[in-house]
């Protein structure tokens, strides 16, 4: 700061016409002033500027006007809270005349308490902005004037103040609607919106002002709405899972008279000549017998039983089996399998889970493609990863994927990557996945067993 003051007035004045400018930037504690002569002005919140002369008292922060007076040059310091009652940040700045001569000192103190919510305040995650009547920006925060120079060609160091709304915000029909209508109606409204500016979920707040004009808050919610998903997409397992539940029993005793009586039948003389059918039907019954397994594994309630097990371990039991359905397939599989801890499983839901999402790998490939198995440890969690060389998830079902009922395959049932979901949360681990066009990698995350 450069003021030409050289008398006690004018520094009044200069406190004066300085202090609604901080005021507006600042939740001022406290403001000092004093000139050359040692003739002190200070202000306090909700009182008038005081002069006192001559300087008699001690002065807060006088260490700070002293080092001011001393060396010309601007200063900040903390004073403790056992002096005044509270801790201060205190910044002093010197006041100067046409010449350079130091004709006093402003020094502005703020409480630690207001600077830690100034700082929270700076790092907010929520955009706000303001527009004046004429749909012209009057204040932007620094949240929203990031989020508009990532998504439009605004440079960062570019003022939004002044710019009309509309040369820099897309006029997507939800925004512009209801935006419009606040302004009209002057009524507060909420909603949320998917942004083609940015391409994400957002929730938004729009307020009517006094002198005709609007504040806007929004916030990404993009997790919020992952989050969601994942709950419904829970629940639609857990569903299906009890309605399996109720009615497994009734279903399965048929299907096993069913099934012995074609495997009786199938033995008989004068019946060898059916033998392909009766092992087709046999096979259906099979198949009809594991989407019920399938399903019964969707119940949130079922009871797992959890023992401490190396993954690793069950990976080489199971690895016989893989690399048989591979040769079958015309596919290779590799695996890398680091050292880990022990991790709290049931095994014969981990083997499901891993059969699953291997076939599903295989069943994504062309003959010739390498499946590759990884176990490794990332930090505390304990992952096991099947990346596979097909061509991708498409981008349309990759928000639903673990879905009951969705798949592409044309004999799919839609369960096996649900019924991995479904373990997964039994086991409070989780799934994740990564895809492109030239393949596509599941990731399992275990807790490892602590102690």
């Amino acid at each position: 700061m450069n003021i030409a003051k050289s008398e006690t007035s004018e520094l009044l004045a200069a406190l004066k016409i300085t202090l609604p400018i901080i005021q507006e930037l600042l939740p001022l504690d406290i403001m000092f002033g004093i000139t050359d002569q040692e003739k002190f002005i200070y202000y306090l919140p909700g009182k008038e500027i005081d002069i006192k002369l001559p300087l008699g008292a001690p002065i807060p922060q006088s260490a700070g006007f002293r080092k001011v007076l001393e060396t010309g040059q601007a200063t900040s310091i903390n004073v403790e809270k056992e002096a005044y009652g509270v801790a201060f940040k205190s910044n002093s700045l010197p006041i100067k005349d046409e010449d350079g001569k130091i004709t006093g000192v402003i020094t502005m103190g703020i409480s630690l308490l207001n600077q830690e919510i100034i700082s929270h305040a700076a790092q907010a995650l929520d955009g706000f902005f303001s527009l004046d009547n004429e749909w012209h920006f009057s204040y932007v925060n620094r949240v929203a004037l990031e989020y508009a120079s990532r998504y439009s060609s605004l440079d960062l160091g570019q003022q939004l103040i002044g710019k009309y709304i509309w040369d820099i915000v897309p006029k997507t029909p939800m925004f512009f609607e209801n935006i419009t209508k606040v302004k009209k109606t002057r009524t507060p409204m909420h909603f949320e919106i998917f942004s083609q500016f940015g391409q994400q979920w957002m929730s938004v707040n729009i307020y009517p002002l006094s002198d005709g004009g609007l504040t806007v808050y929004f916030r990404n919610i993009d997790e919020q709405k992952r989050i969601q998903r994942e709950m419904a997409r829970l629940e639609q397992l857990h569903l299906v899972g009890e309605m399996a539940a109720g009615i497994s029993h009734e279903i399965r005793n048929p299907m096993t008279t069913v099934r012995g009586y074609l495997q009786m039948l199938k033995v008989k003389e004068r019946l060898l000549d059916f033998s392909e059918q009766f092992d087709l039907m046999i096979e259906e019954l099979d198949r009809a017998n594991q989407i019920i397994s399938e399903f019964l594994s969707l119940a949130n309630n079922k009871i797992v039983v959890r023992t401490p097990i190396n993954l690793v371990e069950l990976i080489k039991a199971i690895l016989p089996l893989i690399e048989s359905d591979a040769r079958l397939l015309g596919q290779n599989v590799k695996t890398q399998l680091q050292k880990i801890p022990m991790a709290l499983l049931d095994p014969r839901e981990i083997r499901q889970l891993i059969l699953n999402l291997v076939r599903n790998a295989f069943e994504s490939m062309e003959s010739g493609g390498t499946l590759t198995i990884r176990i490794y440890k990332n930090n505390d969690k304990i992952v096991f990863a099947v990346q596979d060389e097909g061509s991708g998830i498409p981008e349309e079902i990759r928000s639903k994927l673990g879905t009951p009922f969705l798949t592409t395959k044309e004999k799919g049932t839609g369960l096996g990557l649900a019924t991995c979901y479904s373990i997964a949360k039994r086991h409070d681990a989780t799934i994740d996945f990564t895809t492109g066009d030239s393949g596509t990698t599941f990731y399992l995350y275990i807790k490892e067993c602590e102690g």
